[in-house]
């Protein structure tokens, strides 16, 4: 969580990817967190970008959602990947920023994902749990 909060490369997603980096943010959240992200390398900008999305939504979990466990999974699909984060909290969450009731933690992490040609949504049913998705090309345009 240090290297997030500034906003420094970790070293973990230098060396091992995007699996190895959500894996280490797995390891240190005192909420449990399962990973099923494939050991696949993306353009430098994606990794980092989806690695602060993890990160971010990791940390919201921890702090927000009063939840039991958490996942982090990654879907590949033709050019595109999408990242997940889901946890069984109290839901309610929303995408912060104008018009928005939520953080802006969220909304700058959409903009991040927008400068690499990807989108960032929330599913967060009150009651029900919350799951980020962020989904970017491989490679950005």
């Amino acid at each position: 969580m240090r290297d997030f909060a500034l906003g420094v490369h970790p070293r973990s997603l230098a060396a091992g990817g995007l699996a190895a980096a959500c894996a280490d943010l797995a390891r240190t959240s005192s909420v449990p967190v399962s990973v099923d992200v494939p050991g696949i390398r993306l353009a430098p900008e994606v990794e980092l970008s989806l690695y602060f999305v993890c990160a971010e939504a990791v940390t919201n979990v921890v702090k927000y959602a009063d939840s039991s466990r958490a996942r982090v999974q990654l879907v590949e699909s033709g050019d595109r990947v999408t990242l997940a984060i889901s946890d069984d909290g109290r839901g309610g969450a929303a995408l912060g920023g104008p018009g928005g009731s939520g953080g802006t933690g969220l909304r700058g992490l959409a903009d991040r994902l927008a400068v690499v040609g990807g989108t960032l949504s929330i599913e967060s049913p009150p009651g029900r749990g919350t799951t980020v998705i962020a989904e970017v090309p491989r490679r950005p345009g």
